[in-house]
């Protein structure tokens, strides 16, 4: 085995001595090669020329004059205005509304398997067209009354869309896969004001 082995070594180290011979034309030595000419020269640091002494006299002063009576510069930040939502609307999409300006709300069961497969669905679909979603939980009257009492009874799994300042624009009852929801947001966009 160790016969193998070490044979195995030469035969490696052969084979790099070849490769290493291949690439050389015949009777070619290191001087004959010619230096490659650089594209872009470098300068050498020292070579660009000094300051006379008058220039950075005034340099000097200049820069002295400056720092003994700066300028003020006072910038205003842009306020943003204030947004201005409608009454009654529920206060997770209130608050989604707040930062977004088409958010997608998701109505499901945390007990029905066809509602998390539709709340997976409508969270990509808002993620792919740059809207704001809300997953909102059907079993607690908290999170579904405010839009029970704004639309009426609403199915599970259902998808709505809302466009500020709280009008509704889209309502899926059902399943609605991602593309649908990223159709419906850009739609929603398009005829914003």
């Amino acid at each position: 085995m160790r016969i193998v082995a070490a044979l195995g070594g030469v035969a490696a180290l052969g084979l790099a001595a070849f490769m290493l011979t291949l690439g050389r034309p015949a009777g070619a030595s290191q001087a004959s090669l010619t230096p490659i000419k650089l594209l872009h020269p470098v300068r050498k640091p020292g070579t660009h020329g000094t300051l006379k002494s008058k220039t950075l006299q005034q340099t000097v002063a200049r820069s002295s004059s400056r720092a003994t009576h700066p300028k003020k510069v006072t910038r205003r930040k842009a306020t943003p205005k204030p947004v201005v939502l409608l009454p009654g609307l529920a206060p997770e999409v209130a608050a989604a509304l707040r930062g977004h300006e088409v958010v997608v709300v998701s109505l499901f069961d945390p007990q029905a398997r066809v509602d998390q497969i539709s709340v997976a669905e409508a969270s990509a679909g808002a993620k792919v067209a740059h809207a704001g979603f809300v997953p909102l939980d059907v079993l607690r009257q908290g999170q579904g009354g405010p839009l029970v009492k704004q639309l009426g009874v609403l199915p599970d799994p259902a998808v709505l869309v809302y466009r500020r300042p709280g009008d509704l624009v889209a309502r899926f009852d059902g399943f609605a896969d991602r593309d649908t929801v990223a159709q419906a947001v850009a739609n929603a966009a398009a005829t914003m004001p």
